[in-house]
């Protein structure tokens, strides 16, 4: 599930959470924010940040679906 969050620090950005899905590099523990990336043909879940993804040395072996909106998000 993704979400966006309002950051009410005198702007009006909101930021985009991907609730449950962690970076297989970073692996901080948080969820990713922002874009995300995930592995079309990996069985074993293999998701990716924006800033991890873009600095890969050495590229994944699958082709990698890009997330940058919620599933569920209607366009108007």
């Amino acid at each position: 599930m993704s979400v966006y969050i309002n950051n009410n620090n005198n702007t009006d950005q909101t930021k985009l959470i991907h609730k449950g899905f962690k970076c297989n590099i970073c692996k901080n523990g948080k969820d990713i924010e922002g874009i995300r990336y995930s592995c079309i043909i990996c069985k074993v879940p293999y998701n990716l940040c924006e800033k991890c993804e873009s600095e890969l040395e050495i590229p994944h072996d699958h082709p990698l679906a890009k997330f940058k909106y919620r599933l569920d998000q209607k366009k108007v």
